[in-house]
């Protein structure tokens, strides 16, 4: 299985115009770059990217960002295409809804429904609202991401409710 690069805003904004033209709605080449990352933005909201010499940068981020890219509401993105249904990340994400606390304190909780469930071979958020990203006083918990060694999910803020 080939793993994804996993880009961060500078790797975006090397690839960018970096005219700081305004057009796309931000007022710097690094807050589109930014907006493309968290799914706010897509690559052709850029102008200059749809010029004659950033078709081919247009083009590869388009692969990278794809239109069907699906935010759910705890901020997560499931690529399905790199997903392999393997379950590290509901076996890593099932233990850490258990416990609590900073690190190297660890805090037993009452138990909770299920944020992931493998389904039809393929990770799926069955109960975002259980994460602990989307909780009233919410964690920055990145257990899932970082145990896919597929590279399949990637987590952005969630989305305003």
């Amino acid at each position: 299985m080939k793993q994804k690069k996993r880009l961060g805003p500078f790797d975006i904004y090397k690839l960018l115009p970096k005219s700081n033209c305004k057009r796309c709605g931000y007022m710097t080449c690094m807050a589109f770059a930014v907006a493309l990352i968290s799914r706010e933005k897509q690559p052709r909201d850029c102008p200059e990217l749809q010029t004659e010499p950033f078709l081919p940068v247009l083009e590869f981020l388009e692969g990278y960002f794809p239109p069907g890219d699906h935010l759910e509401k705890n901020g997560m993105i499931i690529h399905r295409d790199l997903c392999t249904g393997c379950g590290d990340c509901v076996a890593v994400c099932t233990y850490a809804l258990s416990t609590t606390g900073k690190v190297g304190y660890l805090k037993k909780r009452e138990p909770t429904d299920p944020v992931l469930q493998i389904v039809d071979g393929v990770v799926r958020v069955i109960n975002a609202e259980a994460c602990k990203r989307c909780m009233d006083e919410p964690e920055l918990c990145t257990v899932c991401q970082s145990k896919c060694v597929f590279q399949a999910l990637d987590l952005v803020s969630p989305p305003e409710s």
